[in-house]
């Protein structure tokens, strides 16, 4: 091999190494997430997800124990990603029969969903503007936005986006609102979907959307739908049945999302 070949090669080396190293160095990944779920006992008594009692989640690492609440930018999924499963924390599952603990739950690309106000941001994002000026809501706008479900208003006329969520809770179960198409699967269809509220460049809230029973026929006349799935060791996952949850959690950043 000639010279030239050889430092060719080796410039190729140096900038397949280099494009590695910037991909193992992405610094973007957002920790400063803070998780907040909010006391909703005297609302709703039964069916809830709450936090255990030890206040806010976050990340932290002590000696022992670690625990992650981030939004996952370098990988380009913008999920919120809340696991604990070093940490001696859990997030309760409540239901009438008892609670199950969750240490791991995966909210779809809530960092990619724009600051949800009437602007021309909001509205491009959710597909445009209607004749008469409003925003377009409930319909999937997938060409120049992630926007798969709709954007949506609610009854006191604040905008939100919906999003999903799939959550591990134990002995081979993992409960789940709503499917993603960007990600596959099927076993969260005719479940809720999980509204995302922006209303500042640094907070959210995610809740449980209160569906109509003719959307989400796994639960009837009740609202809060999710799909109880159940992953045998040797078989295919699949749902047990319809589980009636509701959760509303408040998040804050020292980072800006417009």
């Amino acid at each position: 091999m000639n010279k030239k070949l050889l430092v060719g090669a080796a410039l190729a080396l140096c900038v397949i190494f280099a494009v590695n190293a910037s991909a193992q160095k992405c610094t973007q990944d957002d920790r400063s997430i803070v998780a907040t779920f909010a006391d909703t006992g005297n609302v709703f008594p039964y069916n809830t997800i709450t936090s255990d009692g030890g206040g806010s989640y976050s990340t932290t690492k002590t000696r022992g124990s670690s625990s992650e609440v981030m939004f996952q930018i370098c990988n380009g999924s913008y999920d919120l990603i809340v696991n604990l499963t070093s940490s001696s924390r859990t997030v309760r599952v409540l239901t009438m029969g008892g609670t199950v603990p969750s240490s791991f739950l995966n909210f779809d690309r809530v960092a990619s969903v724009p600051v949800t106000v009437d602007s021309s941001g909001f509205a491009a994002f959710c597909g445009g503007r209607n004749g008469d000026g409003s925003i377009i809501l409930d319909t999937p706008n997938t060409s120049s936005a992630d926007n798969y479900a709709g954007c949506g208003q609610d009854a006191n006329g604040y905008y939100f986006v919906r999003r999903n969520v799939g959550m591990q809770l134990t002995s081979g179960h993992s409960l789940r609102f709503q499917d993603s198409p960007y990600d596959g699967g099927t076993l969260g269809a005719g479940t809720s979907y999980v509204r995302v509220y922006h209303p500042t460049s640094s907070t959210w809230t995610l809740s449980v959307e209160d569906t109509p029973a003719a959307v989400n026929p796994l639960c009837g006349s009740n609202g809060w739908c999710g799909a109880l799935i159940y992953k045998p060791n040797n078989g295919p996952a699949y749902v047990q049945f319809g589980w009636i949850e509701r959760f509303v959690i408040s998040l804050s950043s020292s980072n800006v999302y417009p």
